[in-house]
Protein backbone atom coordinates (compact mmCIF):
# COMPACT_ATOMS: atom_id res chain seq x y z
CA UNK A 1 0.00 0.00 0.00
CA UNK A 2 1.34 3.48 -0.92
CA UNK A 3 1.73 4.81 2.70
CA UNK A 4 3.45 8.55 1.79
CA UNK A 5 0.75 9.81 -0.64
CA UNK A 6 -2.44 7.90 1.79
CA UNK A 7 -1.08 9.65 4.55
CA UNK A 8 -1.00 13.04 2.93
CA UNK A 9 -3.61 12.47 1.47
CA UNK A 10 -5.52 11.40 4.68
CA UNK A 11 -3.78 14.81 7.01
CA UNK A 12 -4.71 17.00 4.47
CA UNK A 13 -8.24 16.45 5.37
CA UNK A 14 -10.51 18.83 6.07
CA UNK A 15 -12.29 16.85 9.22
CA UNK A 16 -11.53 13.65 10.94
CA UNK A 17 -13.10 10.62 13.38
CA UNK A 18 -11.17 8.36 15.76
CA UNK A 19 -12.96 5.26 15.69
CA UNK A 20 -12.31 3.34 18.91
CA UNK A 21 -11.92 6.85 21.06
CA UNK A 22 -11.65 6.28 24.44
CA UNK A 23 -12.44 8.08 27.91
CA UNK A 24 -9.56 6.32 29.33
CA UNK A 25 -6.71 8.25 29.04
CA UNK A 26 -4.22 5.37 29.16
CA UNK A 27 -5.59 3.77 25.93
CA UNK A 28 -4.70 4.13 22.45
CA UNK A 29 -7.42 5.74 21.21
CA UNK A 30 -7.86 8.61 23.35
CA UNK A 31 -4.34 9.21 22.87
CA UNK A 32 -4.83 9.60 19.10
CA UNK A 33 -7.97 11.78 19.59
CA UNK A 34 -6.18 14.27 21.98
CA UNK A 35 -3.17 14.56 18.88
CA UNK A 36 -6.30 15.91 16.87
CA UNK A 37 -7.17 18.10 19.48
CA UNK A 38 -3.91 19.39 20.25
CA UNK A 39 -3.27 20.31 17.04
CA UNK A 40 -6.52 21.69 16.36
CA UNK A 41 -7.51 19.64 14.14
CA UNK A 42 -11.66 19.24 13.63
CA UNK A 43 -11.93 15.58 14.54
CA UNK A 44 -15.06 13.47 15.80
CA UNK A 45 -14.91 10.84 18.54
CA UNK A 46 -16.48 7.18 17.78
CA UNK A 47 -16.54 4.83 20.91
CA UNK A 48 -18.30 1.87 19.29
CA UNK A 49 -19.27 -1.34 21.32
CA UNK A 50 -19.78 -4.10 19.13
CA UNK A 51 -16.13 -5.84 17.84
CA UNK A 52 -13.88 -3.70 16.28
CA UNK A 53 -13.30 -5.44 13.17
CA UNK A 54 -16.76 -5.05 11.74
CA UNK A 55 -16.71 -1.56 12.60
CA UNK A 56 -13.82 -1.17 10.76
CA UNK A 57 -15.15 -3.38 7.77
CA UNK A 58 -18.14 -1.34 8.00
CA UNK A 59 -15.97 2.22 8.14
CA UNK A 60 -14.70 0.95 4.76
CA UNK A 61 -17.27 0.29 2.87
CA UNK A 62 -18.89 3.99 4.19
CA UNK A 63 -15.55 5.77 2.64
CA UNK A 64 -15.87 2.90 -0.39
CA UNK A 65 -19.69 4.38 -0.79
CA UNK A 66 -19.33 8.12 -0.05
CA UNK A 67 -15.88 8.18 -1.97
CA UNK A 68 -13.81 9.40 1.17
CA UNK A 69 -10.26 10.25 -0.33
CA UNK A 70 -8.53 9.08 2.98
CA UNK A 71 -8.81 6.68 6.18
CA UNK A 72 -5.90 5.93 8.14
CA UNK A 73 -6.55 2.87 10.59
CA UNK A 74 -4.38 2.27 13.72
CA UNK A 75 -2.72 -0.50 14.15
CA UNK A 76 -4.64 -3.52 15.49
CA UNK A 77 -8.01 -2.32 14.07
CA UNK A 78 -7.93 -4.89 11.48
CA UNK A 79 -7.45 -8.50 10.61
CA UNK A 80 -7.24 -10.61 7.44
CA UNK A 81 -11.18 -9.60 6.55
CA UNK A 82 -10.15 -5.79 6.70
CA UNK A 83 -7.01 -6.12 4.67
CA UNK A 84 -9.07 -8.42 1.97
CA UNK A 85 -12.07 -6.29 1.83
CA UNK A 86 -9.57 -3.00 1.00
CA UNK A 87 -8.18 -5.26 -2.02
CA UNK A 88 -11.20 -6.21 -3.10
CA UNK A 89 -12.51 -2.84 -3.20
CA UNK A 90 -10.04 -1.45 -4.86
CA UNK A 91 -9.26 0.79 -2.07
CA UNK A 92 -5.65 0.09 -1.00
CA UNK A 93 -4.45 4.16 -2.44
CA UNK A 94 -6.63 5.65 0.17
CA UNK A 95 -6.19 3.78 3.60
CA UNK A 96 -3.33 3.78 5.55
CA UNK A 97 -2.24 0.56 7.46
CA UNK A 98 -1.01 -1.96 9.69
CA UNK A 99 2.34 0.15 9.81
CA UNK A 100 2.71 3.61 11.10
CA UNK A 101 0.68 5.20 13.64
CA UNK A 102 -0.39 8.94 13.84
CA UNK A 103 1.44 9.47 17.12
CA UNK A 104 4.72 8.27 15.78
CA UNK A 105 4.90 9.44 12.00
CA UNK A 106 1.60 12.64 11.95
CA UNK A 107 3.79 15.61 12.81
CA UNK A 108 6.69 14.98 10.55
CA UNK A 109 3.59 14.19 7.39
CA UNK A 110 1.92 17.36 8.20
CA UNK A 111 5.04 19.58 8.07
CA UNK A 112 5.59 17.79 4.79
CA UNK A 113 2.35 19.27 3.80
CA UNK A 114 3.06 22.92 4.26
Amino acid sequence: MAFPQAQKQFLASSEFAVIGASTNKEKYGSRVLKWYVDRKKPVTPIHPLPPIFKITLGVLRDVKDLDIPAVWIQPGAEDDAVKSYIDEAGLADRVVLGGPCILVSGDDIVRSLL
